[in-house]
This record gives C-alpha cells, sequence and structure tokens, in this order.
C-alpha cells in the first residue's frame, strides 16, 4: 500500500477534523492540469466539493481550510506538478482524461436578459460553419459529471436543447450566424456553479 503523502494527509486532516469529505465531486476534480494552487484555490474547491457555493461558505471554516494548507504543504501555494509527485497521480489515474482546453474569445460571465439567467460561450466569429458547438458541449458534459444529461433538438437554422444537472434543467442554445453558445436558466446560482465548475477547462484567446 502506497505511503500516505502530504496531500493525502491534508484531504484526511480536512475530512477526520472538519467534516468535508466530498459531496457531489471530490477537490481533485477542480484541480487544473498545469499551473500554481493557492491556498484560496484549495479552500474554495473543498467547499465545491460539497456542492457549497464558496462566495457564500462560512469564512472561519476557510481559514481552517487555508491554515491546514500551509501546515501539510508547507507554503500558500504551489504547483500542480508538485501534488502530482507527492502521489495525487493515484486519483487521476483512477479519474477520466482531463477534457481538452475550451477557448473562447472572451470570459464566460453570468448576465440576467429578459427575464432569465444567461451564460454565454463566444467560441468564434460568426457564421463559421466550423465552430465546434457540439464538442464543447461533450466536454461540459464530462466535466460537470454523473447526473449529467444533455438532449439536443436541431431546427433549420439553429440547435436548442436541454441539460440537465443534478436535477436542475438548463436550457441550451447554439447558432451557427451568431458565434455563440448559451446556457440559460431560472436562477444565477445554477449557472454560477457551471461557471465554477468549467473554469478550469476554459482559456480566452489572445489576440495576435
Amino acid at each position: 500500500m502506497p505511503k500516505p503523502t502530504p496531500f493525502d494527509g491534508l484531504l484526511a486532516d480536512i475530512c477526520n477534523n472538519s467534516g468535508y469529505c466530498g459531496g457531489p465531486g471530490h477537490v481533485t476534480d477542480f484541480i487544473p492540469p498545469r499551473g500554481r494552487v493557492t491556498k484560496s484555490d484549495f479552500a474554495d474547491w473543498v467547499f465545491l466539493a460539497e456542492g457549497m457555493d464558496p462566495k457564500v461558505a462560512e469564512s472561519e471554516h476557510r481559514k481552517i481550510f487555508e491554515a491546514k494548507f500551509v501546515k501539510h504543504l508547507g507554503s500558500g501555494q504551489t504547483d500542480v506538478s508538485r501534488l502530482v509527485a507527492m502521489g495525487m497521480q493515484r486519483r487521476l489515474v483512477e479519474a477520466p482524461a482531463p477534457a481538452k482546453m475550451i477557448q473562447v474569445l472572451s470570459p464566460p460571465a453570468v448576465k440576467f436578459e429578459a427575464g432569465r439567467c444567461e451564460l454565454v460561450f463566444w467560441l468564434g466569429e460568426p457564421g463559421h460553419a466550423s465552430i465546434p458547438f457540439r464538442d464543447v458541449l461533450v466536454q461540459i458534459v464530462a466535466v460537470l459529471g454523473e447526473d449529467t444529461s444533455l438532449k439536443l433538438d436541431e431546427e433549420d437554422v439553429c440547435v436548442q436543447g436541454e441539460l440537465v444537472w443534478q436535477g436542475r434543467k438548463i436550457d441550451v442554445y447554439y447558432e451557427y450566424m451568431l458565434g455563440y453558445l448559451m446556457l440559460s436558466a431560472d436562477h444565477w446560482l445554477v449557472l454560477d456553479e457551471v461557471v465554477e465548475r468549467l473554469r478550469p477547462i476554459v482559456s480566452v484567446t489572445q489576440d495576435g
């Protein structure tokens, strides 16, 4: 049996002493494939793994999680590659392969329009038939994980459908002439959770 690593110890500490053992997800589900991980990022992922909104979570718990991150890993931030070297690969080997990056022209954000909350992904210039709408939707479903379903209905000029995630319905719409994929729901919190879940695999294309 592999020897527990500092990262294993951190997760065990959070679970055994704070009761945060993961719910709909796992902390490692939110860690990006590369880059830096800060104590604040880690605290966010602990809450997200429990199905909680980090923005409204208890600040005292956040302080505890951040302090434990520093205690076990020896710093307030570390590189993802270090976590893998410390043994996180055991979890990653069991998990599906990381989703490809979703390239967008501008950062996705939740907006309120005509009585509905909308989340728009600008995936390409209007009119381009090569925009990979379906591939992006497949990636979104994969990242949202279990208890997610997608149904699409093709029309003459656009595609509409419904994404159901953890029992919550999200309308789907895309059109090549517009260049964007839009998700809409009755409540902003649903889409805000989607944004947070997808954040590690969304990359904004830089001009030039």
